[in-house]
């Protein structure tokens, strides 16, 4: 089988000779070297298919040597400047007389040999596929001149990319700063000097303590009813918690019509979802965790499901819907997101379902929550070394400082103005980003295995002198038993 996904035969330059990719680089199995006795410190790296794993006081190979992923990461390729250990999950080459080991390396990255992986479970390459790829190469003068224009071009893509992964993380760090401004008051000064008699939030405060209150009264009424129950008097009403007040520690400055809150006065509910791994089915009702959560939205690519009956039995106890927000408190903690979702779902302990007063924007306290400011006070509540947690009766303690009604709407409009051509620009980021990784890099090998990206200099002797000698060379090592597959 041939197989070619770069070079064009009929547009090679005078001079360059075509052959099955097993003649020109014979291949050998590597050997498997337990990962017990790979070492952090050797004289010898250690290759696998994904690249170096380790390293090994001895060497498989006794020379320099590429090395091609043949299961696992299929087709990837690694050149090794010095003798090294290539496992079992790879093919390798040495270098030989003739065989310019960093212009091959070039090559079979560009022919992305993975495409000949047609394995249904384990990724692998055979022999046979690899020894019938047909390639093209010039005499070693030009090898060297092509390598020297490759790494020269790609080194310039490396600037370009890393500065755009610079460009990337400067958005972050400007959204970041946004919702810092937009907490402080500092995003809206002008906005308070045009709108100077609005109502100040101590009084919206009042309203949203009572609204919290009523919303506690009313779900446990609704409860009551669905049992068929009625309050015999008032005593029930008794067995609502008033929340605590900010505390002092977690404040700062803010506006004169500003006044401070806490998750616990905002929110007349707070749970999680099951403490334990429900079992999960094929299709039915998403069921996210904490890595689903951002602040751009839910993520349900990485949900797993369970059934209906299931997501019933769990909402009696947590059940997110319309307008709830959801905070992230295992794993990443401190993540909020207002749940715009029409469609059920349900969460894991991970993520804690806050039930809202109507009297607080949701939006303001969203981009509130994931400020700089309240994510560090989430992080100061997160306890746990390897399973981190955000408990519930911890998070009641976030403060967080409270806007005029109509101010908050405000905010949140500034915020999603900024925001807005933030993402646009991270947007045209990625594109270039992934235009520079891959398709520019990918032209750039494709125009130098095809005799494009050097010229050709009449003087250097044409290729097929030198692949007799690579011929004439590995014969020899065969006569002398050298090169012989390794099991």
């Amino acid at each position: 089988m041939n197989h070619n996904s770069l070079q064009n035969f009929k547009e090679f330059p005078i001079g360059w000779v075509s052959k099955p990719l097993g003649e020109v680089l014979p291949i050998s199995y590597g050997k498997s070297l337990i990962t017990a006795k790979r070492m952090e410190n050797g004289a010898f790296p250690v290759f696998g298919s994904s690249g170096q794993v380790g390293f090994h006081s001895e060497a498989l190979t006794k020379k320099p040597a590429l090395i091609i992923g043949r299961k696992g990461s299929v087709g990837e390729v690694y050149h090794s400047a010095k003798p090294c250990w290539p496992i079992d999950t790879t093919y390798f080459v040495e270098e030989k007389e003739g065989s310019f080991l960093p212009f091959f390396y070039y090559l079979i990255r560009g022919l992305r040999l993975g495409k000949l992986d047609k394995s249904t479970t384990i990724p692998g390459i055979s022999r046979d596929d690899y020894n019938n790829v047909e390639v093209a190469f010039p005499a070693e003068n030009e090898q060297k001149r092509i390598v020297a224009e490759i790494e020269k071009q790609f080194s310039r893509l490396n600037e370009a990319v890393a500065s755009l992964k610079r460009a990337k993380a400067n958005l972050k760090r400007y959204k970041a700063a946004v919702l810092k401004a937009a907490v402080e008051g500092k995003l809206t000064e002008q906005w308070r000097k045009e709108h100077p008699d609005v109502e100040p939030a101590e009084k919206l405060l009042q309203r949203i303590l009572a609204e919290r209150r009523a919303k506690w009264e009313h779900d446990r009424l609704d409860k009551m009813a669905s049992k068929n129950q009625a309050p015999k008097d008032h005593n029930w009403r008794q067995k609502y918690k008033e929340p605590e007040k900010p505390k002092n520690e977690d404040t700062f400055k803010i506006p004169k019509t500003w006044v401070w809150s806490n998750i616990g006065q905002l929110a007349w509910s707070i749970k999680d979802g099951p403490h334990y791994s429900p079992k999960y089915s094929d299709t039915g009702i998403p069921f996210i965790s904490g890595g689903n959560v951002r602040p751009e939205g839910i993520d349900f690519s990485s949900a797993k499901y369970i059934t209906p009956d299931l997501h019933n039995k769990l909402s009696d106890r947590c059940k997110p819907e319309y307008g709830d927000l959801l905070y992230t408190k295992g794993g990443t903690t401190g993540i909020a997101r207002v749940n715009t979702e029409t469609q059920e779902f349900n969460v894991w302990v991970h993520v804690a379902v806050l039930k809202l007063v109507d009297s607080i924007d949701r939006f303001y306290l969203q981009n509130a929550m994931n400020s700089p400011f309240c994510y560090m006070q989430s992080q100061k509540y997160t306890h746990g070394v390897g399973n981190q947690d955000l408990g519930l009766t911890r998070m009641i303690w976030i403060s967080i400082p409270i806007p005029p009604a109509n101010e908050q709407k405000a905010i949140v409009r500034e915020i999603e103005e900024k925001f807005s051509i933030a993402d646009k620009i991270d947007k045209e980021i990625g594109i270039n980003l992934n235009r520079a990784d891959h398709h520019l890099r990918q032209s750039i090998l494709k125009r130098a295995f095809s005799g494009k990206l050097v010229s050709q200099d009449p003087n250097d002797e044409p290729a097929a002198p030198l692949l007799e000698r690579i011929r004439s060379e590995q014969e020899r090592q065969k006569g002398k038993g050298v090169g012989a597959k390794i099991s």
